[in-house]
C-alpha cells in the first residue's frame, strides 16, 4: 500500500529538511558572505596574485615584438661620465645621434624642468626642430610632488606625464592615458608615443560611436578601467586608465655609451620608438610588476621599460595585433561566483564520502582554475578567487552539516532499531534515512503489515513464587530466544510489555506490493512456529533445571497501521498503531474455546486472523477455530489456529 499524498505543510517540511535544500541554502549563504568579503576588499590580493601569474603565462605564450628601442643610462654611464644629470649639451647629442637613424618618435624620461648647463640652447634647438620628440612632466599628488614640464618646450602636445598608478602592494598593473590638469586634459607620455608612432599609417583619436567619451584608435576602443574591475575593489580609477598587458618580447637596448660612441646598429633605431631613460639602481626609477626580471624575489621593472610597456601595448590594439583585456561584469561575476556556491553545495550532497568530498574539492578547484586560465587566455579577466573561496567553504561547510546530521540520524535510527532489526534491514533503514528522518522524528507512514503479539500463560503465579533474580534470569532467557527469532525471520521487536513481546512484520522500510505483503504475513508465522519450537527447548531445559516450564499464546494480524516516532526530545521510540495492532493483541488474549487442545497438549497456541489467513496460501497447516466478537469491534472476525509448516519449500 501506497503513502497517501502529503499535505502542503509536511511536503515543505519534508523539502526544507532535505539534503539538497541544505546545500543549496548554505551554498547562497556562503555567496552572500564571499561578496560581501570581495566588496570589503578582503579577497584583491589573492586575486591581484592569480592575475599576475595569469598574466605571466600569457605574456610566455603571445608575446609580441614592438617597434621599440630603449637607450639606457645604466649605472656603468654614470660612473664613466663621472656626472648626474645629464647636461644639456650631452643630452642635445645623444637626440642628435639618433636622429641620424631617423626613428618615428623619441620619449625622453629625463625631467628637465630645470636647465643643466652647459648646451642650454643647445638643447633647447634640437627639440625644437624635432615636434616628434617627446618629453616628461610629472602631475604627483598627496603622496608625492609634481615636477615641471621641461623648461624649454611651450608646445603642451609634445609633453607627457608619467605618472604611474600604484596598487596597493606597490605594484604597477595599469597605466594611464589622460589626466586633467590645471589648464585641461593632458596625455600621458606613453600615449603621445605611440600617437607619434602610428601617425603616419593614418591612424589617430576618434570618440567610440557607442560611447563618445571613450577613445578608439584603429580598430581599437579603449575602455577605461572601473574601480572595481576584476579583482579591483575600490581601486583609485582617476583618470582614463588602462590594464597593462606586458605582452612585449623584451626590448631592443642600447646604452647611452654605445649611442654616443656610434655602435649602435641604425637598423634598431629606423622607424621605431626610442626611449630614453635610466635603468640605474641608484636612481631609484623602479617598480614592482607582473612580469620582468626577478630582484630579491620580486618582479621590477624599471620605470622607462613601464612606459615602453604602455606604448607597445597602445600600437598593437590600434593596429588589431592584440586585444585588450576586459574585465567581466559585475553582474555576470556574481552569477559566476553564485554558480560555484550551489554547485558546491549540490557536489557536497552527492559527495558524502571522504574520498568523493576530497575528489570534489580537489577537481572543482582545478576545473575552476583551468575555466579561469583558459577565459584569460582568451581576453576575459573572471574572477577565481571568490569563487574558489565558496566552493571550498560550501562543500566544507555542508560535508561539515550533512555529517553532524547523519551522525545524529544514526543515533536516533540506532536508538529506535540496532536492537530490534536484522543487520539487513540496518542497513536498508540507514540506506533510505532520508525517507525516514525529519527535524529528529521519524516521518509518520501509513502502510500494510502484519503484527505478531505474544504472552506467556500464568507468568503472574509464577513470578509470585519466583526470587526476582531468578525471575529475571530466567525471562531474559526467553525474551532472548524469542527476540532473535524475531529477528532472523525480518521482524521488528516493537516493545516489550512485561512478558509479552510485540513484534511488526512489514516495518520500517514500507511494503506497499502484493509479494512482499505476503512475505510478511509468512514470515510472521513461520516466526510463531519457529518460536513454539524454541519454547519447547527451552521448557524441556528447564525440567532438567527444576525450572518453571511455561505455555505461550501467539496472535497475528495483518492489515493497515500507522509507523512512526512517539515520545518528547529526552525519550523517544519507534511505534505502530491502528486497528491492526489491536486486532493482533486480541486475538493472543482469546479466551480458550470448547474443543481446543489442553495446554499440556499444546505448549503454544497461535491465532491468526482470515486478514493473515488468506495471505498465506499452502504453505502452512491451519485450522478454522471460527468467528469471534474482539473487543473494540463491532463485527466478528474468522479466527484461525496454525499447527504447523505444510510445505517447507513454500514457507519463508
Amino acid at each position: 500500500m501506497s503513502d497517501p499524498a502529503r499535505p502542503p505543510g509536511q511536503l515543505f517540511r519534508s523539502l526544507t529538511g532535505s539534503p539538497v535544500f541544505a546545500g543549496l541554502v548554505t551554498g547562497l549563504l556562503i555567496f552572500a558572505a564571499v561578496i560581501l568579503a570581495r566588496a570589503g576588499g578582503y579577497l584583491q590580493a589573492p586575486e591581484l596574485s592569480a592575475y599576475d601569474y595569469f598574466l605571466r603565462q600569457k605574456v610566455r605564450s603571445s608575446a609580441a615584438a614592438a617597434p621599440i628601442t630603449l637607450v639606457a643610462i645604466t649605472e656603468a654611464d654614470i660612473q664613466k661620465l663621472n656626472q648626474w644629470p645629464l647636461t644639456d649639451s650631452l643630452l642635445a647629442d645623444l637626440l642628435r645621434q639618433i636622429l641620424k637613424d631617423k626613428p618615428r618618435a623619441i620619449g625622453l624620461d629625463l625631467y628637465r624642468d630645470i636647465p643643466v648647463p652647459p648646451g642650454s640652447d643647445k638643447l633647447r634647438d634640437v627639440i625644437s626642430k624635432n615636434p616628434h620628440i617627446v618629453t616628461v612632466m610629472k602631475i604627483g599628488d598627496r603622496s608625492s610632488g609634481s615636477v615641471p614640464p621641461p623648461y624649454m618646450i611651450k608646445d603642451p602636445s609634445l609633453i607627457g606625464f608619467n605618472d604611474l598608478p600604484v596598487d596597493r602592494d606597490g605594484s604597477i598593473r595599469r597605466g594611464l592615458l589622460f589626466m586633467d590638469g590645471q589648464d585641461g586634459l593632458l596625455s600621458s607620455f606613453g600615449l603621445l608615443l605611440a600617437l607619434n608612432y602610428l601617425q603616419p599609417e593614418g591612424i589617430g583619436p576618434q570618440p567610440d560611436r557607442l560611447n563618445p567619451e571613450h577613445m578608439r584608435l584603429g580598430g581599437t576602443t579603449f575602455v577605461p578601467f572601473r574601480a572595481d574591475d576584476g579583482g579591483y575593489r575600490r581601486a583609485d580609477a582617476g583618470g582614463y586608465q588602462v590594464l597593462l598587458d606586458f605582452r612585449s618580447r623584451p626590448f631592443t637596448t642600447l646604452t647611452l655609451g654605445d649611442v654616443l660612441d656610434g655602435k649602435a646598429d641604425p637598423a634598431v633605431i629606423q622607424d621605431r620608438v626610442v626611449l630614453i631613460g635610466s635603468t640605474a639602481e641608484s636612481m631609484k626609477d623602479m617598480y614592482a610588476a607582473p612580469v620582468s626580471g626577478r630582484q630579491a624575489g620580486v618582479n621590477i621593472l624599471h620605470g622607462v621599460e613601464i612606459h615602453s610597456h604602455l606604448t607597445g601595448q597602445i600600437i598593437r590594439a590600434a593596429q588589431g595585433i592584440h586585444k585588450s583585456l576586459r574585465p567581466l561584469n559585475e553582474q555576470y561575476a556574481w552569477a559566476w561566483i553564485c554558480l560555484w556556491s550551489l554547485a558546491a553545495g549540490l557536489a557536497a550532497v552527492r559527495g558524502r564520502s571522504y574520498w568523493a568530498f576530497g575528489l570534489f574539492l580537489a577537481g572543482g578547484t582545478t576545473l575552476l582554475t583551468g575555466l579561469a586560465y583558459w577565459s584569460f587566455m582568451l581576453g576575459w579577466w573572471i574572477p577565481v578567487i571568490p569563487p574558489a573561496v565558496s566552493w571550498v567553504l560550501t562543500l566544507s561547510f555542508v560535508k561539515a552539516y550533512l555529517s553532524y546530521r547523519e551522525k545524529n540520524d544514526r543515533v536516533l535510527l540506532m536508538q529506535l532499531f540496532s536492537r530490534h532489526v536484522s543487520k539487513d534491514v540496518a542497513e536498508t533503514i540507514w540506506r533510505e534515512r532520508q525517507n525516514f528522518i525529519h527535524d529528529g522524528r521519524l516521518i509518520p507512514r501509513k502502510l500494510t503489515a502484519t503484527v505478531l503479539f505474544t504472552d506467556i500463560s500464568g507468568f503472574t503465579a509464577i513470578a509470585e513464587r519466583s526470587e526476582p533474580g531468578e525471575l529475571m534470569t530466567w525471562l531474559n532467557r526467553y525474551m532472548d530466544a524469542m527476540t532473535g527469532t524475531v529477528m532472523v525471520h525480518n521482524g521488528v521487536v516493537n516493545k516489550f510489555i512485561g512478558d509479552a513481546i510485540m513484534a511488526v512484520f512489514g516495518v520500517p522500510v514500507a511494503h506497499d506490493d502484493d509479494m512482499t505483503i505476503t512475505a510478511d504475513a509468512r514470515n510472521a508465522v513461520a516466526c510463531a512456529l519457529e518460536m513454539k519450537n524454541k519454547l519447547a527447548d527451552l521448557n524441556r531445559e528447564w525440567e532438567n533445571e527444576k525450572r518453571p516450564t511455561i505455555r505461550m499464546r501467539v496472535g497475528i494480524h495483518t492489515g493497515s497501521l500507522v509507523a512512526g516516532s512517539l515520545g518528547g526530545a529526552e525519550r523517544m521510540e519507534y511505534t505502530v498503531i491502528g486497528d491492526t495492532v489491536n486486532i493482533a493483541s486480541r486475538l493472543e488474549g482469546l479466551r480458550m474455546q470448547p474443543g481446543d487442545p489442553s495446554p499440556e497438549a499444546d505448549h503454544c497456541r497461535i491465532l491468526i486472523s482470515e486478514a493473515t489467513r488468506r495471505l498465506l496460501g499452502n504453505a502452512f497447516m491451519t485450522s478454522e477455530i471460527g468467528e469471534f466478537q474482539v473487543k473494540g469491534r463491532d463485527e466478528k472476525i474468522m479466527v484461525y489456529r496454525v499447527s504447523g509448516v505444510m510445505d517447507k519449500n513454500t514457507a519463508t
